[in-house]
């Protein structure tokens, strides 16, 4: 009796095979229906610069219009100061008066220490160029701002909480 069990199992399972394929498949596919032309999006923190990797957004411009970008690229930037800042030669301020609102970061003082990247695009930044005049630009992500003494102690708190507080003291 088992082996006649057996013997027609093989019927009773073959429908449940079919149960995890479908009979009909579908994908999601998109077409334009023209050919795009023109360029593609980009940021832009002075309206003029392209930029060209998230390094390039990690700068900081000072008073005194310098630029300091992170890391060394020179050729997106090629008047700006390189940072070869360290605990012993920290970035000096060009006035004794100046203050943490002094200085241009690409996340505002309003918003530390983060942001969205999609805020940026739009009014009042409008970070997000397109030289064909495409509209509705976005980006998906945040920016986070650290701020650090000369003893690497997180002091972002109280840039925030402290604006206008002189750096040169």
């Amino acid at each position: 009796m088992i082996s006649r069990l057996l013997s027609k199992s093989p019927l009773v399972f073959a429908p449940l095979l079919l149960l995890p394929y479908s009979l009909s498949s579908q994908a999601l596919s998109a077409k334009t229906s023209q050919v795009i032309h023109g360029s593609a999006p980009y940021l832009s923190i002075d309206g003029v610069t392209k930029v060209a990797s998230m390094e390039d957004l990690l700068g900081i411009r000072l008073p005194n219009i310098s630029y300091i970008p992170q890391g060394a690229n020179s050729a997106l930037y090629p008047n700006a100061v390189i940072d070869q800042s360290n605990v012993d030669a920290p970035i000096e301020m060009p006035n004794i008066t100046d203050t943490f609102a002094d200085i241009q970061a690409i996340v505002p003082l309003v918003n530390y220490p983060r942001i969205q990247l999609s805020e940026l695009m739009d009014s009042p930044y409008n970070y997000g160029r397109d030289d064909d005049g495409d509209d509705n630009i976005n980006a998906i992500g945040n920016l986070t701002i650290k701020w650090q003494d000369k003893n690497g102690t997180d002091i972002t708190g109280e840039v925030k909480a402290n604006p206008n507080r002189r750096l040169n003291l």
